[in-house]
């Protein structure tokens, strides 16, 4: 059986992300997504590859909320008793994305985010320096970036615009890398990770992209982007745009001569006819 009985309840706790305080949070990189290129902004107006980063907060969760959507309280663990705080829904840890504009060979400024996330996660070539104890590594590819701890920095901002403008919500705005031992102790991430490369689309991964109808929606970002039919992913949807044909000539410069002589006897005979034809039907002794 599907199910017993249709009803509109869900068997999923109601849940609220309250505004959390500005600081550092450790967090595991979750999801990589190249969203490929994307429109320029007034300030930015050239298109730009951007890559979309979900980083998924270690210690922090969605809180479970009651009917009347207050958040439910309980004992705090780590205070003394009466001390109480939101109830953690430990399936549902915290969320931020953060969107990365890159080039296509991996160049990276070093004032740019993508190279201060890149450095937090020790994903740059690191030179052996026997002298300094270092033994040194190669920069890691991309994929190899998933699952990495660091430290993500939130502030609290104002929304400006939308249906929220006004509310105070979280961003992350730096990049730290996590110590050794806080990285040995890590928790693991609770949701699977995500990698989805517009270079080498696998379309099981696109699938499951979130979708729908908001334009903001990561699918609909990524097959609205500039020149999206040029893409693998195109190709592999269907929607790619044929190439452009261009017909090559195989007339002679003759055939091509005779040719336009024809067009232009064709059209001086039809205005000759059209002329006699106007001059039979116009009425005499006309003043004008």
């Amino acid at each position: 059986m599907a199910f017993a009985a249709p009803t509109l309840a869900s068997n999923k706790a109601p849940s609220a992300a309250p505004l959390l305080e500005a600081g550092g949070y450790p967090a595991r990189v979750c999801r990589i997504i190249d969203l490929g290129l994307q429109p320029g902004s007034a300030k930015y107006p050239n298109p730009q590859l951007k890559l979309l980063v979900t980083f998924e907060l270690l210690e922090e969760f969605m809180k479970e909320v009651d009917a009347n959507g207050a958040m439910i309280m309980v004992q705090d663990p780590d205070e003394d008793e009466g001390v109480l705080m939101a109830k953690n829904l430990e399936d549902k840890p915290r969320w931020f994305d953060f969107e990365f504009s890159y080039n296509a060979d991996g160049f990276m400024g070093d004032n740019s985010h993508i190279y201060k996330f890149a450095k937090a996660i020790d994903a740059l070539e690191v030179p052996a320096n026997l002298e300094q104890g270092i033994a040194g590594h190669p920069a890691k590819n991309l994929p190899d970036w998933l699952n990495e701890p660091l430290i993500v920095g939130l502030d609290q901002y104002t929304k400006a615009s939308g249906k929220n403008a006004g509310q105070r919500a979280n961003k992350i705005i730096t990049f730290q890398p996590m110590k050794g031992k806080d990285k040995k102790e890590a928790r693991p991430l609770v949701n699977p990770t995500v990698f989805f490369d517009m270079s080498a689309p696998d379309l099981e991964v696109f699938n499951k992209l979130p979708g729908g109808e908001s334009p903001y929606a990561i699918k609909n970002r990524i097959t609205s982007g500039v020149d999206f039919y040029k893409t693998p992913l195109a190709a592999l949807l269907g929607t790619a745009k044929p190439a452009d044909r261009t017909v090559a000539n195989a007339a002679s410069d003759a055939e091509v001569d005779e040719a336009m002589k024809a067009e232009l006897a064709a059209q001086a005979e039809a205005k000759a006819k059209q002329e006699a034809a106007n001059a039979e039907s116009k009425p005499a002794n006309i003043p004008f």
